[in-house]
C-alpha cells in the first residue's frame, strides 16, 4: 500500500517510527490524529481499490476516536494474534513501549516495569498469550 500518504500531518509518529497503516490478511487499520488526514487516507484507499477492482465491505468498516491517549493501541497491535501469539513479536513490543513512554514523556532508559506500572499495563506478550489460549480453548471444545 505504497499509496497511502503517511507524511499526512495528522498521523501517529512514535519516536522515527510514523505509524499510519497496519495490515493483516485482508484487513487494515489506518491511524490518524485529524479527520483531515483520516480522509485523505481514505480516499487514498479508495483510489488504490478502484484502480485494482477491490470493493470495501462498508458494512464491516469501522471508526473508533481515541481521546487524550486514555485508550492504549495495545489491541490493535495485538490483531490477530490469537494465530501468531507464540511469536516473540520484537517489533510490536518495542512500538508500543514508545508509544508508552510518550504517554508519561519520560527516556528511553526508563525501567520496563515502572512503565508499566505506572500505567497499570503489561507486555502485550501476556495479552497474545491469554487471547491464544481463550481463542484455542473455545474452539477445541466445539
Amino acid at each position: 500500500m505504497k499509496n497511502i500518504n503517511s507524511n499526512l500531518p495528522g498521523t501517529i509518529d512514535l519516536e522515527d517510527v510514523k505509524l499510519s497503516l497496519l495490515m493483516y490478511a485482508d484487513d487494515m487499520v489506518l491511524f490518524s490524529k485529524s479527520p483531515e488526514s483520516l480522509k485523505a487516507m481514505l480516499k487514498d484507499v479508495e483510489n488504490y481499490c478502484n484502480t485494482r477492482g477491490l470493493k470495501i465491505n462498508v458494512a464491516k468498516s469501522k471508526a473508533m476516536v481515541f481521546e487524550n491517549g486514555r485508550h492504549i493501541v495495545g489491541s490493535i497491535l495485538n490483531f490477530c494474534s490469537e494465530i501468531w501469539a507464540l511469536h516473540p513479536a520484537t517489533d510490536i513490543e518495542l512500538i508500543y513501549t514508545r508509544f508508552l513512554r510518550s504517554i508519561l514523556c519520560v527516556k528511553k532508559s526508563t525501567n520496563l516495569a515502572a512503565l508499566y506500572g505506572e500505567l497499570c499495563r503489561v507486555p502485550l506478550s501476556i495479552y497474545r498469550k491469554y487471547n491464544m489460549v481463550k481463542y484455542w480453548g473455545k474452539n477445541a471444545f466445539t
